[in-house]
């Protein structure tokens, strides 16, 4: 995590966090659908999970606020951010929609903690995403995303989060029940954090990562990354 100050940045831990997204297709093991006449089957294709959009911005502040532009009714969105020395109090938006963390809070050795929020069945709109924080802290960072095709009842399939000194940043591994989910992570470096192998850089402010990447068949899926030095995920 980069405490961020003024412009100056000081070294910290690595931290990720990982989540899964279910598409809006069937789970792998579920019933077949009725192929009587009339009825259409629901195909993975027509509910395929597929990034919209992204931003990020941080700085030493108590209350901190990034913009999506034109988010899409019936979409999700993913916020991920980092921040020390205190507590969060909210996690909100301007379109009245509501947020739910993803798993647990995870906290580096050197004391840099880290979560990740959704919030499912967009209103949409041009949204603005503001996390407060129970008391000012050195460095506030918030990373957003928008996602379309996401199962807007239930879109969370799995999360993970562990913690580590090796350069090599892995969630452990993240079973998924349905096809075509998407992995999304939110990794903060001490120096830097790189996508792992197969995903997709989404943003990089403060050379920190929101990164994603489309699984295949329902199975077992592990985000990775690489860190200067010592992370959390």
């Amino acid at each position: 995590m980069k405490r961020i100050a003024s412009s100056a940045r000081a070294l910290c831990t690595a931290l990720l966090s990982a989540l899964l997204l279910a598409s809006c297709a069937e789970p792998a093991n579920a019933p077949r659908p009725d192929r009587s006449p009339g009825r259409a089957a629901r195909t993975s294709a027509s509910g395929s999970v597929a990034f919209v959009q992204s931003t990020a911005n941080g700085f030493g502040a108590r209350t901190l606020s990034v913009l999506l532009p034109s988010t899409t009714a019936g979409n999700l969105i993913v916020v991920g951010f980092d921040y020390a020395g205190t507590t969060v109090d909210s996690v909100t938006d301007s379109r009245g929609n509501t947020y739910v963390q993803a798993g647990s809070e995870v906290t580096s050795p050197g004391g840099a903690t880290a979560r990740l929020y959704y919030a499912k069945n967009i209103a949409g709109g041009t949204d603005t995403i503001t996390v407060s924080l129970a008391d000012s802290t050195s460095s506030l960072e918030v990373y957003a995303a928008e996602y379309t095709g996401v199962d807007p009842t239930s879109p969370l399939d799995g999360s993970a989060q562990a913690a580590g000194s090796s350069s090599s940043v892995s969630s452990g591994a993240l079973t998924t029940t349905s096809d075509n989910d998407v992995l999304v992570a939110f990794c903060v470096g001490d120096t830097s954090c790189n996508p792992g192998a197969g995903f997709t850089s989404r943003e990089t402010l403060h050379s920190n990562l929101l990164e994603d990447e489309t699984t295949g068949a329902a199975g077992s899926y592990t985000a990775t990354a690489t860190a200067g030095s010592g992370w959390a995920i």
